[in-house]
């Protein structure tokens, strides 16, 4: 397999997930004074860039292609397969099946984190997360409304707004505050910042008389990416990607129409 952006952290993940599963990888980053590998030697591509990079890699690739968690809508061609961590998250898959048995009338979710905590041994300010256009707040809402309409289902309606509130260095806004209506009647309300701390991913579901409440962030991360990286592997075999180019491109429509272009 040949990983594009393999210097970055997720594409370091990636490398390493996909050798101890037993396969062969090559490495190639844009930091590389070398030309990319020829793509055709290999059985499929993951591309780890930044998302303003994404595009430009898989246009060409006709090779079964996994894609880190975009912000930015994209044309779909190629044979591209884009990342779901959330949904290999095992509260997740608990509520998949929970939510339908017991019916819920609304949630309240909060996901909040330091941006400066992301990679705290270098400079945020360089990154691509703090850039407008691709910012760390905006990939999170992305990244949660993945396994929110695969628990809930399609969104019916929805109102995104991204805001930048504190005096951090950086274009991008750091609060997102979303109404959210469900096909299934649920509604929810989504809170995603990148200037909390501690760390915050909490999820609480209303019933009639009643509150649930789950911390998403008491989980083992690098097993959700290995379970995740290994599915994709598994489509070589025939198996089924639990995440559609179409749910990807709706759910960037969602976020993207919202976004204040001023």
């Amino acid at each position: 397999f040949l990983v594009i952006g393999c210097e970055g952290s997720m594409g370091k993940r990636r490398t390493k997930h996909l050798k101890e599963l037993g396969h062969e990888v090559i490495g190639w980053d844009i930091t590389h004074k070398t030309k990319m590998p020829i793509v055709p030697d290999c059985d499929g591509v993951v591309i780890s860039t930044p998302p303003d990079h994404h595009e430009e890699y898989f246009c060409n690739i006709s090779l079964p292609t996994f894609v880190e968690a975009s912000v930015i809508p994209y044309k779909p061609q190629g044979n591209i397969f884009p990342s779901c961590t959330m949904r290999f998250h095992p509260t997740v898959e608990y509520l998949r099946k929970h939510i339908k048995e017991t019916k819920p009338l609304a949630f309240i979710y909060h996901v909040g984190n330091h941006i400066e905590d992301w990679h705290p041994n270098e400079d945020y300010r360089t990154k691509y997360f703090a850039k407008y256009v691709t910012g760390g707040a905006k990939e999170i809402v992305a990244y949660e409304l993945c396994w929110l309409v695969d628990v809930f289902g399609p969104i019916v309606m929805s109102l995104i707004i991204g805001e930048k509130l504190s005096k951090l260095q950086m274009e991008a806004n750091d609060y997102y505050r979303g109404l959210l209506e469900f096909a299934s009647d649920m509604v929810g309300t989504l809170i995603v910042d990148t200037v909390s701390r501690p760390r915050v991913r909490e999820l609480k579901i209303i019933y009639d008389g009643n509150t649930e409440s789950y911390d998403m962030g008491d989980v083992d991360w690098e097993d959700c990416y290995r379970r995740e990286i290994k599915a994709w592997i598994d489509i070589f075999g025939g198996s089924e990607w639990p995440y559609s180019v179409e749910e990807d491109l709706n759910i960037l429509h969602e976020i993207n129409m919202g976004e204040d272009d001023e």
